[in-house]
């Protein structure tokens, strides 16, 4: 969708002749964008598509004359700016292995809705090194407007520990002038894992198994099934064990983990405050 330039145009005369029916121009160059007639209020409105090339422009408008009236001219200058772009980053996995591939899908979106086909995004390291490159797919994310993608696969740092990329749109080329564009995001790169972590959370009391506790070692997280069981993929080390749940508190573990094993922790039920309080009103 490109941008338009609405103009209106006046024309009076001096000695209060009615301009109504003269002919007026809007000239760029040798080429004439629009013209028509002055209406009863001797005003005329033209509707132009803007130049899709960012730069400064000089228009011309241009009033023919008759018999009775010179002609006459206006020169309108302008310069075009680029249209404003926004990004998003999702799909990000985290922990990610030190030097193993790895997804991202990066999205861009134009503020006119125009399309993004094919306009390149780059993947930046933190000294700004590329370390992917690709072009936006044919259609838009399902369920946006005008949010164009692509998936990179891209290799995660030689060393382990917290770590700050960008995503980065640059000039599009193709079609209407956007932005350049740059949304910085965060991963986790870890050490490969030496061995396989089970953790089952029970309820203290009835040891019965509580689903959809999330349970996390550091940079390393996952959620409990129907058996209250949790397994991860963990370097050897000592680690400390936390977990949230809706109804239950556990309190903070330390575990030492030198082979595949399996931790069984029981978890407190959190009384209500107020049993009654969800019939009150």
């Amino acid at each position: 969708m490109a941008s338009h330039v609405q103009l209106t145009a006046s024309v009076t005369c001096s000695a209060g002749c009615n301009l109504s029916g003269g002919r007026i121009s809007l000239i760029s160059g040798e080429h004439i964008l629009d013209s028509g007639s002055l209406i009863a209020n001797e005003k005329a409105q033209f509707l132009i598509q803007a130049p899709a090339k960012l730069g400064s422009y000089r228009w011309r408008l241009f009033f023919a004359g008759d018999d009775f009236h010179e002609q006459a001219s206006l020169t309108l200058t302008f310069a075009t700016t680029p249209i404003i772009t926004s990004m998003a980053v999702w799909d990000i996995s985290s922990p990610v292995i030190v030097g193993e591939r790895f997804k991202i899908k990066v999205g861009v979106k134009s503020s006119h809705g125009s399309a993004l086909t094919g306009a390149l995004v780059e993947i930046l390291d933190s000294n700004g090194e590329c370390k992917g490159v690709g072009k936006l797919g044919a259609l838009p994310w399902e369920g946006t407007a005008a949010l164009y993608w692509a998936e990179f696969e891209v290799t995660a740092p030689s060393e382990d520990g917290p770590t700050r990329w960008s995503a980065k749109f640059g000039a599009n080329e193709n079609g209407l002038a956007h932005d350049e564009a740059v949304l910085p995001f965060t991963f986790v790169a870890v050490n490969p894992p030496d061995h396989k972590l089970t953790i089952v959370i029970l309820d203290k009391e009835t040891e019965a198994p509580i689903q959809e506790a999330h349970v996390r070692l550091g940079y390393f997280r996952a959620v409990t099934d129907a058996d209250g069981r949790a397994d991860l993929a963990m370097p050897g080390g000592k680690h400390e064990v936390q977990a949230w749940m809706v109804s239950h508190e556990l309190a903070p573990t330390v575990i030492d983990v030198k082979e595949d094993m399996t931790i069984r922790l029981k978890a407190t039920a959190i009384p209500e405050e107020d049993p009654g309080a969800r019939w009150s009103m």
